[in-house]
This record gives C-alpha cells, sequence and structure tokens, in this order.
C-alpha cells in the first residue's frame, strides 16, 4: 500500500542520511574509512514497521560503500510477522531477516544462534553472488 512505500522511503532515507553524516564526522574526528561500519539499529525504532523499512532498505545504506551491519536476531520486531513470542522462538524469523541482511548488501551479521546462522548466511552468500 501507498503507506507502507511511504514509511519504506521515509525510514531508508532517514537512516541513510543519518548514518552517511556520522560516518563523515567520525572521519573529521580522525577514523579511518576502513574502521567505520554502518549499522541500521534494527529493533530500536518506535514501530516494527521502520525496522522492517531499514532492513529492506539495506542496499540503499550499502550504496554510501560503508560494511553494513545487520543485528536482527531475536529482535522483537520480527513478531509483527511471527506473532507474540519469546526471543528464543524466533530462530526462524531470525533466518529469514539475516537472509534478507546478506541479499542486500550486510558484509557482518549479528546473531544468537550462531551455528543455524552459519548456515543461513552460506546459503544467502551463494544467492547473493548470482544477483
Amino acid at each position: 500500500d501507498m503507506y507502507a512505500e511511504a514509511v519504506y522511503s521515509d525510514v531508508a532515507a532517514e537512516v541513510e542520511r543519518e548514518l552517511a553524516d556520522r560516518a563523515q564526522a567520525a572521519q573529521k574526528g580522525g577514523i579511518a574509512r576502513g574502521r567505520i561500519n554502518l549499522g541500521p539499529g534494527l529493533g530500536f525504532a518506535k514501530r516494527a514497521e521502520h525496522s522492517l523499512a531499514a532492513l529492506a532498505g539495506l542496499d540503499q545504506l550499502a550504496s554510501l560503500g560503508y560494511p553494513i551491519l545487520s543485528g536482527p536476531s531475536r529482535k522483537s520486531f520480527l513478531t509483527s510477522a511471527l506473532g507474540d513470542m519469546p526471543p528464543r522462538d524466533r530462530v526462524w524469523g531470525t533466518a529469514a531477516a539475516v537472509t534478507a541482511s546478506v541479499l542486500f548488501g550486510a558484509h557482518i551479521v549479528r546473531v544468537h544462534d550462531v551455528k543455524a546462522m552459519v548456515q543461513v548466511v552460506r546459503v544467502a552468500d551463494q544467492i547473493a553472488a548470482r544477483l
């Protein structure tokens, strides 16, 4: 719907602007560009749709040329799709978000269920290499 498209566009653009500004300030402060990673702060938005929009906008963020860190693991925003459940039960939702992260350009993912997510990342990497 048009509302969802507007939220996606606004959130993705806002995250990109804010992180570009922060990266530039860090460089001006003496931090080498190669030591800077950008992360959209998934799960820290007020509404789940904002985190989902930031996740869907990772490719836009990746266009800035910095490594992207995505941390969707077990986050509460996943319950918007999964329903109410405790964090430890959000492994499959996390797997979907990790896959999306890799496909949209994340270089680093922060996860709890490392053994399972290694498999997810390896498959997603193979898919991403063919896009």
